[in-house]
Formats: structure tokens, C-alpha cells, sequence
């Protein structure tokens, strides 16, 4: 599911450097995964699938988007299916890994989302998720200034977000969809993209952000527990529903 381009006026600045940092926090991401056992792997909402070219060759990826982008891995499987309606078109635990990055804000049911994710998953297998940070440092500087909140829509035609997570509820969620959370971390401000001559200060500006909940990006890996009825009951009658 593709970012849209169009950009509000005072969130413009602001979004723009939420995609300089689009690759970094697919690095940052991936190294949350270190010392899991992947051979086959699912990026939801792939784009140009950045994620998927992490892992070596030998691993099986699948993309799914709304819009496939023509730049992806010729190494990649890829469907396109519209996830905020459609079920993933996968049998159940068939993945290790699946990546939703920059996804759940766009997707108005986020459980009913989670619980498909959790159902590819194999048990023990592993989410990644990223999506904006309502408590960024960003936006206590928008809300200490008076300005609309970054990446808060407020009319239409702007970047598609209907949901909007903190460290606290985006754990909450998880936990509900039958996911044990591990790690949450942020991705921050990319001042070297943005500044000239400051390009010295990015590493530092990353290493502060990733050992932080302050940063512009919230990062978080999070492991399907073994069966837990009460989830297998709600993925059962999510899928009898859709028909």
C-alpha cells in the first residue's frame, strides 16, 4: 500500500523527511530479526520491496501492495491485494517473518489486520511493524507550538492516515491480536538529508532516536504466541464473515 505523494502544508516538511528515512528504518527494522531463523518472509505493502532485499537469496519473499511498484526483486513472489479489505491471500502459518511498514495507520479495522498477519505467521514466527510516532519529539514541538500534529490528517487527500499510534497502544493492539511484543524502538530526524554541511550528524541523530520512543517512527517486533483460543475463535469468524 503506497504512501500517497500529496502532502498538507504544515505536514509537508515534515513528511518528507518520513520518506528520506524509509530505508533506514527498513535497516533498523530487519536487525530487530537478528538470530531468527527465516526462510520464508512477507512484506505487506512491499512498494519497491527495500525490506525484502535485506535478506539473503536462499529466503522466499512475497510482496503484497495495492499498487506494485515496477522496481521490485525479480527474486520476489508478489500479489497485489488491497489489505485494509482483502484477506491475505496465504495459507495459515506459512511465513516467519511478515514486514507491515508504514501500513496499520492506513488500515481502519487494525485487529481485524493484525489477527490475518498473526494467522500466516507460523507459531513463533515474527511482525514487524512501523508506523508514525504520536508521541515524537516532532509533535511536542507542533503541540508546545500550536501546529497540527505530523502525520495527523485532517481532511482529505492527504496522506491516507486513519489511525494513529503511541508506544503504549501500538503495544496495546499487538497484545490484543494474540502477539507477544519485544522490542520498541524509533527511527528519528534525518538532519543530514535536510541541512547541508550537518550530513556529520546523522549517525548520532539515529543512535539517539533507536534507543528512544521519541523519535518520528515507531518500530516494533512482535512473536505469535502459541494458539490462543480466544484469537483462533476471532481469525475463525473474521474469515467465515468475509464469506
Amino acid at each position: 500500500m503506497p504512501l500517497t505523494s500529496q502532502q498538507s502544508i504544515d505536514n509537508g516538511i515534515l513528511y518528507r523527511d518520513f520518506h528520506v528515512g524509509l530505508t533506514v528504518r527498513a535497516r533498523q527494522a530487519f536487525g530487530l530479526l537478528r538470530g531468527q531463523t527465516i526462510s520464508r518472509v512477507l512484506d505487506v505493502g512491499c512498494a519497491d520491496a527495500a525490506f525484502l532485499t535485506l535478506f539473503p537469496p536462499w529466503v522466499e519473499k512475497y510482496g503484497v501492495d495495492i499498487a506494485p511498484s515496477a522496481h521490485r526483486p525479480p527474486d520476489m513472489r508478489l500479489v497485489q491485494v488491497d489489505v485494509s479489505r482483502d484477506p491475505l491471500p496465504f495459507a495459515m502459518g506459512v511465513f516467519d517473518v511478515v514486514y507491515a511498514g508504514e501500513i496499520i495507520e492506513h488500515v481502519l479495522d487494525t485487529l481485524a489486520f493484525l489477527r490475518e498477519v498473526r494467522r500466516v505467521l507460523r507459531p513463533g514466527g515474527s511482525v514487524v511493524l512501523t508506523t508514525p510516532n504520536l508521541c515524537s519529539l516532532k509533535n511536542l514541538y507542533c503541540w508546545l507550538t500550536g501546529r497540527q500534529l505530523a502525520w495527523v490528517d485532517y481532511k482529505l487527500g492527504q496522506h491516507g492516515h486513519v489511525r494513529y499510534f503511541s508506544p503504549c497502544s501500538l503495544r496495546q493492539v499487538l497484545t490484543e491480536s494474540g502477539f507477544q511484543v519485544g522490542e520498541i524502538c524509533t527511527s528519528g530526524f534525518e538532519v543530514g538529508a535536510h541541512v547541508r554541511g550537518l550530513e556529520f550528524l546523522t549517525p548520532v541523530t539515529r543512535w539517539i532516536f533507536a534507543h528512544s520512543i521519541r523519535g518520528n517512527c515507531l518500530i516494533s517486533r512482535a512473536v505469535k504466541t502459541t494458539a490462543d483460543p480466544r484469537n483462533d475463535r476471532a481469525d475463525k469468524n473474521d474469515r467465515d464473515q468475509r464469506g
